[in-house]
């Protein structure tokens, strides 16, 4: 196995894209997924097809029929905690995804961006399926937004075309960022971020799931429904004006803004650490995306 420390999670995906894949090349993904992954796509015109979820990840029987009517070169999955839904595909759904690969001969790109909240240390998709998987994490999630560091691993079959595909995007290694990491890990500080992060979750999230009066995903960023009586371009217009920034479910969509009878919105229950304006602001989206 071979790793490779890039300048964050983005510049991880544009060169595993641009390495292993070509223009009109199809990868599937989740029906909602990680919006600048869509993004990126487009830029490099590859195509991407998308799939729904359930309560186990994606739906592996709609990717078997897909299988048997397009050609399909990758896909690409957040197993733990998928962006934007916080849906964890469950080690059956894993094994099977794992064993796809094999027999169709496709590519996983497993987006691994949130494996420190995984205290059960599920198998990664990489360990079932090491010569079809590319694997990557970064540390944005753990330290800070600001250090754009992230780690590929894949097999040394790909080591060619990764490394050729690196040197193109950048003049050189994430140094000032990479220092700054290996400093942190040396010293046991990474792991003292991690407690401390976990912490303010778990508090944000015990007030997230008081006032949504539901049970919600151990996870800093959350998926919530929107009213359907309420039109998701008024939330919208409503929130901008005061002042306050979340992610639309059409954001996550492949196929951009589209109907839906369901509208969800993404909110960061960790972006503020003072508790009594948090509960302000989730009171606040509360009203506006609630018609009761």
């Amino acid at each position: 196995m071979v790793s490779l420390i890039t300048n964050g999670g983005q510049n991880a995906l544009a060169i595993i894209l641009t390495a292993l894949f070509k223009p009109s090349d199809t990868i599937v993904v989740d029906d909602f997924t990680y919006s600048n992954f869509i993004e990126l796509a487009k830029t490099l015109h590859i195509k991407l097809l998308s799939i729904s979820q359930d309560d186990e990840g994606m739906k592996l029987d709609q990717l078997e029929d897909m299988l048997t009517t397009h050609v399909v070169a990758g896909v690409y999955v957040m197993p733990f905690r998928s962006n934007p839904t916080n849906v964890a595909m469950s080690i059956t759904r894993r094994e099977k995804l794992a064993s796809l690969s094999i027999s169709h001969n496709f590519l996983i790109i497993e987006d691994d961006y949130l494996r420190y909240l995984d205290v059960e240390k599920t198998k990664a998709i990489i360990n079932l399926a090491p010569s079809h998987t590319i694997y990557l994490s970064s540390f944005s999630k753990i330290v800070a937004p600001g250090i754009r560091v992230a780690l590929i691993l894949f097999d040394k079959k790909f080591e060619q075309k990764i490394k050729h595909s690196f040197t193109n995007l950048n003049l050189q290694e994430p140094t000032l960022d990479f220092e700054i990491i290996k400093h942190l890990i040396n010293h046991d500080f990474v792991l003292k971020i991690i407690d401390s992060q976990m912490k303010q979750i778990k508090t944000s999230l015990t007030l997230f799931e008081n006032i949504f009066e539901t049970k919600a995903p151990l996870s800093p960023f959350q998926w919530v429904k929107i009213d359907s009586a309420i039109n998701i371009k008024q939330v919208k217009e409503r929130l901008d004006k005061l002042g306050i920034h979340v992610l639309y479910s059409p954001q996550f969509q492949a196929g951009g803004w589209k109907s839906n009878n369901d509208y969800f919105i993404r909110v960061s229950i960790t972006a503020i650490n003072d508790l009594v304006k948090l509960e302000k602001l989730l009171l606040t989206i509360k009203r506006t995306i609630s018609s009761s």
